[in-house]
């Protein structure tokens, strides 16, 4: 065979290789920690469950317009401004609802909807990101997992009672508390 043909083989062989051995060896990058802040585990007992909206946002003013909107409608609600003030009421007591903005000082709200989506006692509990427009990543939701519904800034009262409305239907099955 020609042997400038050879060297080509072997350059080649060396490429790929050297290709295999990135592709599959892990870096050190990988095995560094996750930057992104994180949430402590559910508690495994039971948590009793409320009949409250729990409202997660770090913007004060629009956190209490969703409020009064919510109180006016008949529902109780609870704000709080951070995942981890979230993450303390949701261990302390379930809401029906949780409403939260996906952009928080700290841990997000995608990382809030990550910890809670882990959680048995969490998971049946509807998230519905509250955010200023409308978010690829809803779309495909966080890796495994997805908002229940999403709502998008500005709103009006009418159209964010209407939209927990149609979340909080009540169950028709017996034993169930609401059907989403």
């Amino acid at each position: 065979m020609n042997p400038v043909v050879l060297f080509f083989l072997g350059m080649l062989v060396g490429i790929v290789a050297l290709l295999v051995l990135l592709w599959f060896v892990p870096s050190s990058e990988s095995s560094k920690p996750d930057p992104r802040p994180t949430l402590p585990p559910f508690p495994p007992n039971p948590v009793p469950q409320g009949e409250h909206i729990l409202v997660v946002d770090d913007n004060p003013q629009l956190a209490d317009q969703v409020a009064a909107c919510l109180r006016e409608a008949g529902y109780a609600v609870e704000i709080v401004h951070s995942a981890e003030e979230a993450w303390v009421s949701l261990r302390l007591k379930l809401p029906v609802l949780v409403i939260t903005d996906d952009i928080l000082p700290g841990a997000d709200g995608w990382e809030l909807l990550r910890c809670t989506r882990r959680s048995e006692l969490m998971d049946i509990i509807p998230v519905v990101r509250l955010g200023e427009k409308e978010h690829e990543r809803f779309m495909f939701g966080y890796p495994g997992f997805m908002f229940d519904m999403e709502l998008v800034k500005p709103f009006d009262c009418e159209e964010l009672v209407s939209f927990v409305r149609r979340i909080l239907q009540p169950a028709s099955v017996e034993g169930e508390r609401y059907r989403i």
